[in-house]
């Protein structure tokens, strides 16, 4: 009896124990839903922009840093050449180039068919600021010179203006426009500047500046603030000679710094380098000089969009040395696209001389990969496209001038 008992006792604790075992539930396996979830970051832009440069070639990178002139109103095999052999980046045109709305529209449409292998769309600039410089003269009414709009003092007609200026580039089916201009006038002696600045004011050009490059940025065109570090208080025409500008960097910031400084401020994609030579900031030329574009323009004033050279066959640069060079010295200063607009083998040379430069650990590789992910930005942020456009015969835009500036 006393092991019965027994036996029931070890029966009845191990019963106790199963009940409460039996009671505690197994944690349960977590559903998919109930999983928490880890968010992956997209990558950023710049991050799929340096994707696709990591995978071009050196010949590719440096195509992209250099932008043609053209030799005459019809795309020739050399132009065929720079975009098979040289993969430029961009060409310009000048009065040259440019018959009618339909020839210009039929060269622009076969510089882009040209290009159909290369994925990166191309760069087509022109000079189109009003007044006197002016490419389109032959298509569309001209506009007056900028200084028309400092005299007006209306941020309204000067966006208007610039919406004017982009709506021409882009039924023709260009994309970039050097302008708006914004020098200072403030030498009344300048032979190149005078009435294509909006005003002796640097505020003035500053606000009105900027709502020209708006206008034009509006149209789906590349807006390019000019002449770095301003062109104003000159007496001499870079297209022929260095312009030197005797002014202390207190000075300049004061002067002719601010149109630029408040651009930066508000967003300008791009900006053009002049010939000038500021012996306070540098001895170079500021188109070559690293103290001027990547320690005062990048570093200092903030400008982290693509840098233009003016024209690197002017002769305020081949008076002293070969435009090849200079545009080498022009990109490891801190430039990004090297104009050469004249010259028939100049482009050529161009490109072997920058070769020879990465060659030499002259210009790096990763300098090179930087400025093509700012030119890749700037095209893709402007939705740049090698594509015809569609052709209008309207002359709306001349009736827009009409309304506004007659």
């Amino acid at each position: 009896m006393k092991k019965l008992w027994i036996v029931l006792l070890i029966l009845l604790l191990l019963t106790g124990c199963g009940e409460a075992i039996s009671e505690e539930k197994p944690a349960e396996e977590p559903t998919v839903e109930e999983l928490p979830t880890q968010e992956v970051e997209a990558p950023t832009q710049e991050e799929l922009l340096r994707e696709i440069v990591d995978e071009m070639s050196i010949q590719e990178k440096i195509g992209q840093l250099i932008m043609a002139g053209l030799d005459g109103t019809e795309i020739s095999d050399r132009e065929r050449s720079l975009l098979d052999e040289y993969k430029i980046g961009g060409f310009i045109l000048f009065a040259r180039n440019i018959t009618d709305e339909s020839g210009t529209r039929d060269l622009l449409d076969s510089l882009k068919k040209a290009n159909s292998d290369n994925s990166i769309p191309l760069f087509l600039a022109v000079d189109e600021e009003g007044g006197l410089v002016t490419r389109l003269s032959e298509i569309y009414r001209n506009l007056p010179p900028q200084s028309y709009l400092g005299e007006s003092g209306d941020p309204e007609l000067a966006y208007n203006y610039g919406s004017i200026q982009g709506e021409k580039l882009k039924r023709l089916g260009l994309n970039v426009n050097f302008s708006p201009v914004l020098d200072v006038n403030s030498n009344p002696d300048n032979p190149v500047i005078a009435n294509r600045s909006i005003s002796e004011e640097p505020e003035l050009v500053a606000q009105l500046g900027i709502q020209v490059s708006k206008g034009i940025a509006d149209q789906g065109i590349v807006p390019v603030g000019k002449h770095y570090p301003g062109h104003g208080d000159t007496d001499v025409d870079s297209h022929t000679l260095l312009p030197v500008i005797e002014k202390s960097k207190e000075a300049l910031l004061e002067m002719e710094l601010v149109p630029f400084q408040r651009a930066i401020d508000e967003g300008m994609p791009a900006i053009m380098v002049g010939h000038l030579l500021v012996p306070s900031l540098d001895e170079n030329p500021s188109s070559l000089s690293k103290l001027i574009i990547e320690d005062l323009l990048r570093e200092e004033q903030g400008f982290g969009g693509v840098v233009f050279s003016d024209d690197l066959t002017m002769g305020a640069i081949t008076n002293t040395m070969n435009a090849s060079e200079a545009a080498v010295e022009f990109v490891v200063a801190g430039g990004d696209v090297a104009l050469i607009c004249h010259g028939e083998n100049l482009v050529v040379e161009t490109f072997d001389s920058m070769i020879n430069a990465w060659e030499r650990g002259y210009l790096t590789e990763d300098s090179i990969d930087d400025k093509v992910i700012r030119i890749l930005k700037l095209k893709e942020d402007f939705k740049l496209e090698d594509k015809p456009v569609k052709r209008i015969y309207e002359d709306e835009i001349d009736l827009r001038i009409d309304e506004l500036f007659n």
